[in-house]
Protein backbone atom coordinates (compact mmCIF):
# COMPACT_ATOMS: atom_id res chain seq x y z
CA UNK A 1 0.00 0.00 0.00
CA UNK A 2 1.28 3.48 -0.86
CA UNK A 3 0.86 6.25 1.70
CA UNK A 4 1.24 9.74 0.32
CA UNK A 5 3.17 12.38 2.20
CA UNK A 6 0.87 14.40 4.41
CA UNK A 7 1.16 18.03 5.48
CA UNK A 8 3.87 18.23 8.14
CA UNK A 9 2.91 19.51 11.59
CA UNK A 10 4.06 23.04 12.27
CA UNK A 11 6.29 23.61 15.26
CA UNK A 12 3.32 25.22 17.04
CA UNK A 13 1.29 22.04 16.46
CA UNK A 14 4.27 20.02 17.68
CA UNK A 15 4.29 21.99 20.93
CA UNK A 16 0.56 21.33 21.32
CA UNK A 17 1.08 17.60 20.65
CA UNK A 18 3.96 17.39 23.14
CA UNK A 19 2.37 19.63 25.76
CA UNK A 20 5.02 22.33 26.11
CA UNK A 21 7.92 24.03 24.32
CA UNK A 22 11.52 23.09 25.02
CA UNK A 23 14.97 22.79 23.49
CA UNK A 24 15.05 19.01 23.04
CA UNK A 25 11.65 19.16 21.29
CA UNK A 26 12.96 21.95 19.04
CA UNK A 27 16.19 20.03 18.38
CA UNK A 28 14.29 16.90 17.30
CA UNK A 29 11.95 18.93 15.10
CA UNK A 30 14.81 20.84 13.47
CA UNK A 31 16.83 17.66 12.86
CA UNK A 32 13.75 16.09 11.26
CA UNK A 33 13.50 18.99 8.81
CA UNK A 34 17.21 18.61 8.06
CA UNK A 35 16.82 14.86 7.41
CA UNK A 36 13.75 15.35 5.18
CA UNK A 37 15.61 17.99 3.17
CA UNK A 38 18.61 15.67 2.70
CA UNK A 39 16.88 12.33 2.03
CA UNK A 40 13.67 13.58 0.34
CA UNK A 41 11.23 10.75 1.18
CA UNK A 42 8.16 10.65 -1.08
CA UNK A 43 5.75 9.09 1.40
CA UNK A 44 5.23 8.62 5.12
CA UNK A 45 6.79 5.16 5.28
CA UNK A 46 9.70 5.64 2.87
CA UNK A 47 12.18 6.34 5.64
CA UNK A 48 13.39 4.50 8.73
CA UNK A 49 15.00 6.37 11.61
CA UNK A 50 16.98 4.83 14.45
CA UNK A 51 17.51 7.07 17.48
CA UNK A 52 19.98 6.45 20.29
CA UNK A 53 19.10 8.61 23.27
CA UNK A 54 19.16 8.62 27.06
CA UNK A 55 15.70 7.27 27.99
CA UNK A 56 15.02 10.00 30.50
CA UNK A 57 13.27 13.35 30.37
CA UNK A 58 14.11 15.89 28.96
CA UNK A 59 16.21 13.93 26.42
CA UNK A 60 13.22 11.89 25.21
CA UNK A 61 11.37 15.09 24.23
CA UNK A 62 13.67 14.97 21.19
CA UNK A 63 11.72 11.92 19.94
CA UNK A 64 8.41 13.81 19.78
CA UNK A 65 9.98 16.64 17.78
CA UNK A 66 11.53 14.17 15.36
CA UNK A 67 8.25 12.27 14.89
CA UNK A 68 6.29 15.45 14.19
CA UNK A 69 8.65 16.70 11.49
CA UNK A 70 9.46 13.42 9.69
CA UNK A 71 6.32 11.23 9.77
CA UNK A 72 8.53 8.44 11.13
CA UNK A 73 6.76 7.21 14.25
CA UNK A 74 7.18 4.55 16.89
CA UNK A 75 3.62 3.39 16.17
CA UNK A 76 4.27 2.76 12.46
CA UNK A 77 7.55 1.09 13.35
CA UNK A 78 9.70 3.29 11.15
CA UNK A 79 11.14 5.15 14.13
CA UNK A 80 13.08 2.95 16.52
CA UNK A 81 14.49 4.14 19.82
CA UNK A 82 17.43 2.59 21.64
CA UNK A 83 18.42 3.73 25.11
CA UNK A 84 21.91 4.67 26.15
CA UNK A 85 23.50 5.69 29.42
CA UNK A 86 25.48 8.66 28.16
CA UNK A 87 24.53 12.12 26.94
CA UNK A 88 25.38 11.42 23.30
CA UNK A 89 22.35 11.59 21.05
CA UNK A 90 22.59 10.08 17.57
CA UNK A 91 20.30 9.30 14.66
CA UNK A 92 20.64 7.09 11.60
CA UNK A 93 18.08 7.76 8.88
CA UNK A 94 17.66 5.52 5.83
CA UNK A 95 15.56 6.32 2.78
CA UNK A 96 15.78 4.04 -0.26
CA UNK A 97 19.52 3.77 -0.99
CA UNK A 98 20.51 6.88 1.01
CA UNK A 99 21.76 6.79 4.58
CA UNK A 100 22.48 9.67 6.92
CA UNK A 101 24.10 9.44 10.35
CA UNK A 102 23.91 12.48 12.61
CA UNK A 103 25.42 12.99 16.04
CA UNK A 104 24.07 15.93 18.00
CA UNK A 105 26.91 18.35 18.78
CA UNK A 106 28.14 19.23 22.24
CA UNK A 107 27.11 22.85 21.53
CA UNK A 108 23.52 21.70 20.92
CA UNK A 109 23.54 19.58 24.08
CA UNK A 110 24.85 22.56 26.06
CA UNK A 111 22.03 24.80 24.76
CA UNK A 112 19.47 22.12 25.67
CA UNK A 113 20.80 21.30 29.12
CA UNK A 114 22.06 24.62 30.46
CA UNK A 115 19.03 26.88 30.14
CA UNK A 116 16.39 27.37 32.80
CA UNK A 117 14.13 29.14 30.28
CA UNK A 118 12.78 26.39 28.00
CA UNK A 119 11.23 28.72 25.41
CA UNK A 120 14.39 30.82 25.16
CA UNK A 121 16.51 27.69 24.71
CA UNK A 122 14.13 26.38 22.01
CA UNK A 123 14.42 29.71 20.15
CA UNK A 124 18.19 29.42 20.44
CA UNK A 125 18.08 25.98 18.81
CA UNK A 126 16.12 27.39 15.84
CA UNK A 127 18.53 30.34 15.50
CA UNK A 128 21.66 28.16 15.55
CA UNK A 129 22.86 26.95 12.11
CA UNK A 130 22.47 23.24 11.32
CA UNK A 131 26.23 22.74 10.90
CA UNK A 132 26.74 23.85 14.52
CA UNK A 133 23.99 21.57 15.91
CA UNK A 134 24.50 18.44 13.80
CA UNK A 135 27.68 16.48 13.10
CA UNK A 136 27.25 14.40 9.95
CA UNK A 137 29.10 11.07 10.11
CA UNK A 138 29.69 8.32 7.59
CA UNK A 139 27.25 5.53 8.52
Amino acid sequence: MIYKKQKRLTYGETIRFHGHDGPFLALGYKLGLFIINRLKPKGIIDMTINVRVRLKKPYTCFIDGLQCSTFATVGKGNLRVTGRNIDILSVIAVCNDKKLKVVISQKAMKICKDSSDLKKAARSIFKTPDNILFNIKNP
